[in-house]
């Protein structure tokens, strides 16, 4: 199946993702990136919604919800 993609989103992309892989801080260990602390913000905007909504169980559960997606995501 072929799918044509307009040359300016993929030009977004591609610049989105060279924007988001550029390292903030290399250290010996790892590093870190600037899509990265996006990432974290949305879990804890996550874990934060469920929370107040739903309690320490919820919270769980959110959090449970969006590893799972997120792994989902690595995997495919």
């Amino acid at each position: 199946m072929r799918i044509r993609i307009p040359r300016r989103v993929v030009a977004a992309v591609d610049a989105f993702r060279d924007w988001g892989y550029t390292p903030l801080v290399c250290h010996r260990y790892g590093t870190l990136r600037r899509c990265d602390p996006l990432i974290a913000a949305a879990f804890l905007l996550c874990v934060g919604y469920y929370w107040w909504t739903g309690g320490w169980l919820g919270a769980m559960t959110g959090a449970c919800a969006f590893m799972l997606v997120t792994m989902a995501m690595l995997w495919l």
